[in-house]
This record gives C-alpha cells, sequence and structure tokens, in this order.
C-alpha cells in the first residue's frame, strides 16, 4: 500500500501545482500580489504537508490516507502559485 500512497501523493502534488500555477492567469488572483496573502501561500504549504503527514503517521487507515493526498495537492497548489507570484511578478 506505501508505494501506492506515494505514486498517488506525487500525482497530487503534481496536479495541485499545475491547478496552482494555471490559477495565476486567473484575475482574481492579480489582486493578492503584494499583499500579505502572497507571503502566507507560500509559508502554507509545508505546514499543511506537516499535518497531513502526521495525520497519515497517527491515523494509517483511509482517513490518514485520504488525508495526505488531499494535504499533498493543496501543498502543490500552493507551491504553484507562490512560484508564480516569485517568477511572473
Amino acid at each position: 500500500m506505501k508505494e501506492w500512497l506515494v505514486l498517488s501523493g506525487i500525482i497530487a502534488g503534481f496536479v495541485g501545482f499545475y491547478v496552482g500555477a494555471a490559477s495565476y492567469g486567473d484575475n482574481s488572483i492579480h489582486a493578492l500580489q503584494g499583499t500579505i496573502v502572497a507571503v502566507i501561500i507560500p509559508l502554507c504549504a509545508p505546514l499543511c504537508l506537516y499535518l497531513g503527514i502526521e495525520t497519515w503517521k497517527r491515523k494509517r487507515g483511509i482517513l490518514g490516507y485520504v488525508t495526505l493526498v488531499a494535504t499533498t495537492g493543496i501543498a502543490g497548489a500552493a507551491l504553484g502559485l507562490s512560484l508564480m507570484f516569485w517568477v511572473l511578478d
């Protein structure tokens, strides 16, 4: 099961990264540039991933598995969006 967890975590991270990078083109995202939210978004990614890993360690069932994959996707989206903020800003 660990192999599938790693594979689905990697896929969720890449999909989240793509979604985060693609959401940079949205006009509502441009309003966030230069605000404190643009600083908080990159800080959210490692914290979210840490909480997902800790939940997975404590609850090894389906709930931990789903939480880890979801937090990996959220962390990927936050990192993709923050990369676009830094590269294109």
